[in-house]
């Protein structure tokens, strides 16, 4: 299962079978209800993890172990600067631009993720100098 970083929603790790077990996850760093299997992506720290879901043995049955793997994938968070002189333009936030401020791109990354890339852009003045000459 592959989640982003910024995904806030709840997301359940659920596995067939019979309930009362606990859930477990290695390495730290999955945001995990250890009852329910229940993960929030965005609480969790980028990386790849093994979900083992474990109920005891008993009296009727023996113990049931089982696992999967969840990928957290991060999510990039980009801010740059850019400048043009006025009666210019950039394409940035889907258009072209002329205004100084700040424009937000959002993109997709590799893991199929949102990448944002936040540009402030700077629209410098042109200046006109006079100047006088003489032969």
């Amino acid at each position: 299962m592959d989640y982003c970083d910024n995904d806030t929603s709840l997301q359940a790790i659920t596995f067939s079978g019979d309930t009362g077990g606990v859930f477990s996850s290695t390495p730290a760093g999955l945001a995990l209800d250890t009852l329910t299997g229940a993960i929030v992506p965005a609480n969790s720290a980028p990386g790849t993890y093994t979900v083992t879901y474990t109920i005891d043995s008993n009296a009727v049955c023996p113990l049931f172990v089982t696992s999967t793997t969840v990928t957290i994938h991060a999510t990039n968070a980009i801010a740059q600067n850019a400048s043009i002189c006025q009666g210019d333009s950039i394409f940035l936030a889907g258009a072209f631009q002329t205004t100084a401020g700040v424009y937000v791109d959002s993109l997709t990354n590799v893991n199929n993720c949102d990448s944002i890339v936040s540009t402030t852009l700077t629209v410098n003045p042109t200046t006109t100098t006079q100047i006088n000459d003489s032969i």
